[in-house]
């Protein structure tokens, strides 16, 4: 499985001219959004016939030929056992190459929404060819799917769900970036939006049955009202314009009413892959993974 970053800003950008001395693609995501092919092999696109499609996060099934989406109706749950404690991993990083200042990071259980009870969660500082992060560190049962809360001074605040792939057999979640407060009010008004009291954003990652990001695939909310607006990037920015992703797979949702909610995405038949429930605060961030799911 392939994990990329949650990011805002400065995503890698995608452009349909083919450097014939390059690689063509670096996963079926690309070559979905090229048009290119069902797979990527050796860094060519080429078409699938017959065999198997890949697992979801769910440990998927027998996908048929479509490697993208034959898992869709026989996706399984993991089989996990509560009494075996795993510790998993978070990587934290900035807009640029800096880390905004954090106060604490808590992991709190599923259920206890407002993070009463959320467990310190260990933070290590490094820094590597890309810039700085802090690694959390969690041991949790396995199975556990709860959610981590990230406060600081300047930071938007942030929730984040590591998605049904986090609750199985993964232990490292993708990374996340973390944005200051002042910073993101310019973002949701640069890109024409207006972010309303007594809601809150979500922020997905949308995957295939390969656990790739996903090119052309939608999201939405059963509990969106008419303020909500679903967004997609365009030139690495968030933009109301696109009216589903890109192949890096990130989506979101401004303005989602608070409590909790379910983010359901769907292929580009319109055919639905996969939902998860998270919990929306006002004026805050939520982070999830959206996969295939039963």
């Amino acid at each position: 499985m392939v994990w990329r970053s949650f990011l805002l800003v400065m995503l890698s950008a995608c452009s349909l001219a083919i450097d014939v001395e390059a690689d063509q693609c670096d996963s079926a995501a690309s070559c979905q959004a090229l048009g290119l092919g069902g797979a990527c092999q050796q860094g060519v696109c080429v078409a699938m016939e017959g065999g198997s499609g890949g697992s979801g996060g769910f440990g998927g099934g027998s996908g048929g030929a479509d490697p993208l989406w034959g898992c869709l109706g026989s996706v399984q749950f993991p089989e996990v056992d509560p009494a075996k404690i795993v510790t998993r991993t978070v990587t934290f990083r900035g807009v640029g190459t800096s880390v905004p200042e954090v106060s604490e990071v808590l992991f709190c259980d599923v259920l206890d929404l407002t993070c009463i009870d959320g467990e310190l969660t260990t933070l290590e500082a490094g820094e590597d060819g890309v810039g700085e992060f802090l690694l959390a560190t969690i041991s949790a049962p396995e199975g556990s799917n709860g959610f981590l809360q990230i406060t600081g001074p300047a930071l938007k605040p942030t929730l984040l769900y590591p998605g049904p792939a986090f609750a199985g057999s993964a232990t490292e979640s993708a990374p996340v970036t973390l944005i200051e407060e002042a910073l993101y009010d310019g973002l949701v008004m640069g890109a024409g939006f207006e972010e309303l009291p007594a809601h809150g954003t979500l922020l997905a990652l949308l995957t295939d049955c390969q656990g790739e990001p996903a090119a052309g695939v939608t999201i939405s909310s059963p509990q969106q009202d008419d303020s909500s607006r679903p967004f997609y990037y365009y030139n690495e920015l968030p933009s109301p314009d696109p009216t589903a992703t890109a192949a890096d797979g990130f989506s979101g949702i401004l303005n989602l009413p608070t409590g909790t909610v379910t983010a359901e995405s769907f292929n580009p038949e319109g055919v639905p892959i996969g939902k998860v429930s998270v919990q929306i605060r006002e004026a805050w961030l939520t982070f999830t993974t959206v996969e295939p799911t039963p």
